[in-house]
C-alpha cells in the first residue's frame, strides 16, 4: 500500500511541471497575442476622370497593421506612363468615413472632378501621403511612386503608425488614426491631356499632377499570413 501510494504521488509531482509549462505557455501566447494584434484591409482602385478613350484605372490597396508598424502594398494599372503619381488616403474634415466621389461631385460641370470638389474645398480634407519620404502631411515632395511604360505602377511601404497618428493628431486633431475613414486617392494625368482652366490645383501643385485618377474604398478583410 505504501508503495502505491508513493508510486501515486510520483506520478502526480512528474505531471505538475508539465501542467505548470503549458499554462506558462498559453499566458505566454495570449501576450503576444495582446502586443501585436494584426489587422488587414484592401480595397479595389476604379477609375476616376478618365479622358477620351483611355483605358479605366484599376489595381489594388493592401493595407496590414501589425502593432505599432503599418505596411501599404499597391498596384495600379493604366495610369499615365512613365510620371510620378502622388497617392493619397483621405477623409472629411471631421475625420468621418468618406465615400469615393462620383460624377455628380463635378459641381462646376467642367468634365473633372478635382480634389476641392470631394468636399467642397481641398483644405478640408485630411489627407495622408503615401510616399517614400517620413510619414507627415507634407504633400508636395517628390518622393512618390513612378509608373513605368506601360502604365503599370507598384509602391510599397513599411511605417510607424504612431507616426501618421502624430501627423493626424497634431495636423487635424485627431486622436485615434482608424482607417476604414479613409479612401485611397491616386492621382496625376498625362502632361499632354487639357484640362479646363477652372479645374483647381492642391497648393502650388500644377492640376494635371493633383487630378484623382482612381479611388478605392478600404475594407478590413480577413488576416493572411
Amino acid at each position: 500500500m505504501v508503495l502505491l501510494i508513493l508510486s501515486f504521488s510520483c506520478r502526480n509531482d512528474n505531471r505538475q511541471p508539465d501542467d505548470l509549462d503549458e499554462q506558462q505557455i498559453n499566458q505566454q501566447d495570449t501576450l503576444e497575442n495582446r502586443q501585436v494584434q494584426v489587422r488587414a484591409y484592401t480595397g479595389d482602385i476604379n477609375g476616376m476622370n478618365m479622358e477620351g478613350d483611355a483605358e479605366e484605372v484599376t489595381g489594388n490597396v493592401a493595407v496590414r497593421i501589425e502593432g505599432d508598424l503599418i505596411r501599404f502594398t499597391i498596384t495600379a494599372e493604366n495610369v499615365a506612363q512613365d510620371m510620378m503619381h502622388r497617392q493619397l488616403l483621405v477623409a472629411s474634415g471631421t475625420g468621418n468615413a468618406t465615400s469615393c466621389p462620383g460624377p455628380n461631385a463635378d459641381a462646376n460641370n467642367d468634365g473633372t472632378v478635382d480634389m476641392n470638389e470631394i468636399a467642397g474645398n481641398a483644405n478640408e480634407l485630411q489627407m495622408i501621403p503615401l510616399h517614400m519620404g517620413p510619414s507627415t502631411r507634407e504633400r508636395n515632395v517628390d518622393t512618390y511612386p513612378r509608373s513605368n511604360i506601360n502604365g503599370e505602377l507598384q509602391f510599397s511601404r513599411t511605417t510607424s503608425l504612431d507616426s501618421i497618428n502624430t501627423a493626424v493628431r497634431e495636423g487635424y486633431g485627431v486622436q485615434d488614426f482608424d482607417i476604414t475613414n479613409y479612401i485611397y486617392i491616386i492621382q496625376g494625368v498625362a502632361g499632354e491631356v487639357t484640362l479646363q482652366q477652372t479645374v483647381q490645383r492642391d497648393q502650388d501643385i500644377p492640376p494635371q499632377e493633383t487630378v484623382p485618377v482612381g479611388c478605392a474604398v478600404l475594407e478590413e478583410t480577413e488576416v493572411t499570413e
